[in-house]
């Protein structure tokens, strides 16, 4: 059964878009573009690194993976998707560095405040397409390990990291040694130095499908910000 995911996924055209894109070797269409040139990394080191954020594409998640709800089609998520871009306005982000977060690399924003209410919104707006979450599908992000307001949050929406336990970040490496966390960020910080200075805003949102859990996530709709 489909799955389908809320993501922020810079067009490959865009600066942005072009670096993370080249960094992941796939495009959000799910086009393969090979490696990268790398000096310090091998090719099959960085292949085992990115792997896991491979599958999802260069993306930061607004609203995370489901199932759609009994009696939904992928055609009602489509209208209420473009729905909310054309009433919402394109959300600030500023500017991005490479960052390590709970033992992998991504890109963050110096502020979060505007893009965690955004994300939040997203949650909320588009939650009464998500099927019920299964048991198998909540022990999958091991309620366990979780604190009492991440196990509510995942009762509620889920997933655990939402609403204030949201941190937007767009995924470059899964989780990484402590050697291999020093040469990818010090890789990662030389290739996106050229980026570092500029302003990043959200004008578009995605809408992307998983056939199933094994698959690549890939890119079913783009959907401009143009609210006034």
């Amino acid at each position: 059964m489909y799955r389908y995911a809320i993501y922020f996924c810079p067009d490959e055209d865009t600066p942005l878009g072009t670096f993370g894109t080249g960094w992941l070797g796939r495009t959000p269409d799910g086009r393969e573009l090979g490696p990268p040139a790398l000096e310090h990394i091998s090719e099959p080191v960085w292949k085992a690194a990115t792997s896991a954020p491979r599958r999802y594409g260069f993306h930061a998640t607004l609203k995370p993976p489901f199932r759609l709800a009994a009696g939904i089609t992928e055609q009602d998520l489509n209208r209420a998707v473009e729905s909310f871009c054309q009433a919402t306005q394109p959300v600030p982000l500023g500017r991005l560095t490479v960052q390590h977060l709970s033992g992998f690399t991504a890109l963050r924003p110096e502020q979060n405040a505007p893009v965690n209410t955004f994300a939040g919104k997203c949650v909320q707006t588009f939650d009464r397409f998500r099927a019920p979450s299964t048991a198998e599908e909540i022990a999958r992000r091991r309620p366990d390990t979780l604190t009492e307001r991440q196990r509510r949050l995942l009762e509620s929406w889920g997933y655990p990291y939402v609403m204030e336990e949201f941190r937007f970040h767009m995924t470059l490496t899964g989780r990484l040694t402590e050697p291999e966390t020093t040469t990818f960020r010090k890789t990662l910080e030389a290739r996106y130095a050229p980026l570092v200075d500029q302003s990043v805003t959200i004008s578009d949102i995605c809408l992307l499908r998983q056939e199933t859990r094994e698959d690549a996530f890939i890119l079913a709709g783009r959907y401009a910000l143009s609210g006034d």
